[in-house]
C-alpha cells in the first residue's frame, strides 16, 4: 500500500557512525518527498541539538523530539509537551545519585546541569561544530535539585560505560515511579521520560494533527525507545544494527545505519508510485 509519511529515528537509524545524513539517504528523503510522501524525525535529542540537520534536510515537517515529550509543527511552534514533574523529578535523581552515575535535564529552557560532568563536555564539543544560531543552550546551576519548578524538564539524560549499572538504574526506576519510563535509547545511554512521553504517543498525536491514520504511517528505528513506535505504525523497519529484540518485531529490515539504511528501506519497501 501507499504511506503517507514516514518517521525515523535519528541516532543509530538516519544518523551514519560518524552521525552524518549520507548522501544515498538524503537522496532518498528528496525522492520520497517528491513523491507526496511527509519525512518526519523522531529522535531523543532535544531540538537544539538537531537544528544543523534540519537545515540539511531543508525540514518542513513537524518534529517528535526528546522521545515524544515534545512535539513541534512545521514552524518549529510546540503542540504538546509532557513534562516530568519536580517532586517526582527529585526522586529520580536521588536514584541516580545512588546508582554513582550522572545525569543532565533536557528542559524547554536548555540542557540544565549542576555541573560540567561528560555530558556536558559533549554537548560543548558539539557547539564548536555548530554556527551560532544553532548551538545548544547550556545552563549550569549549582543548586538544580532546588530549582527544579523553574524549568519544564522533559528528559533526564544518563550515560555510562557500565551498561550494568544503566540496566540496574533503568529497572529500579520503573519498578519505583509509575510517572516516569526509563528506556534505553543506545547501548550507553538511558533516558527518562514522563510515561506518557512515548514515540507511539507522539506518533497517534501527530496522525490526529495532520488527519491521517496510523495505519498510514510507516517507522524505521533501531532501539528501545523506538519500539511503542514502531508498534503504533501501518509498517515497521528496523535498521540491521538495530538490537535483536527490536528487529524481532519489525515487518522488514534494512540495511544498517552506516550503509544508508533509510534509503534503503525507501526505496526497497515504501511504494512511491
Amino acid at each position: 500500500m501507499g504511506y503517507k509519511l514516514l518517521i525515523s529515528d535519528l541516532d543509530g537509524t538516519l544518523l551514519d557512525n560518524s552521525h552524518q545524513i549520507t548522501t544515498e539517504n538524503l537522496k532518498a528523503i528528496r525522492k520520497l518527498e517528491k513523491s507526496g510522501m511527509k519525512f518526519v524525525i523522531a529522535t531523543g535529542r532535544p531540538i537544539d541539538m538537531i537544528k544543523g540537520y534540519l537545515e540539511i534536510l531543508d525540514y518542513d515537517s513537524p518534529l517528535i523530539c526528546c522521545n515524544g515529550a515534545a512535539l513541534y509543527d512545521a514552524k518549529g511552534k510546540i503542540l504538546a509537551i509532557k513534562q516530568i514533574q519536580a517532586e517526582v523529578l527529585r526522586g529520580v535523581i536521588d536514584l541516580i545519585k545512588k546508582c554513582e552515575l550522572e545525569y543532565v535535564l533536557y528542559t524547554m529552557a536548555g540542557i540544565v546541569s549542576e555541573k560540567r560532568n561528560e555530558r556536558v563536555l559533549y554537548i560543548e564539543k558539539y557547539n564548536k561544530k555548530q554556527k551560532a544560531s544553532n548551538k545548544a543552550v547550556i545552563i549550569i546551576d549549582e543548586n538544580i535539585y532546588n530549582n527544579l519548578e523553574a524549568y519544564k524538564v522533559v528528559k533526564a539524560f544518563v550515560s555510562a560505560s557500565e551498561y550494568s549499572k544503566l540496566h540496574k538504574l533503568r529497572d529500579e526506576l520503573n519498578y519505583q515511579f509509575k510517572e516516569v519510563e526509563a528506556v534505553m535509547s543506545q547501548r550507553h545511554i538511558l533516558d527518562i521520560v514522563d510515561k506518557h512521553a512515548t514515540k507511539g504517543n507522539a506518533l497517534l498525536a501527530l496522525a490526529d494533527y495532520l488527519n491521517i491514520e496510523p495505519k498510514d504511517i510507516a517507522a524505521i528505528g533501531d532501539n528501545y525507545n523506538d519500539v511503542t513506535m514502531l508498534k503504533e505504525a501501518g509498517l515497521a523497519i528496523t535498521v540491521e544494527n538495530a538490537e535483536d529484540e527490536i528487529r524481532n518485531i519489525a515487518d522488514y529490515v534494512s540495511k544498517s545505519n552506516h550503509c544508508s539504511g533509510v534509503a534503503y528501506a525507501i526505496e526497497h519497501f515504501l511504494d512511491l508510485t
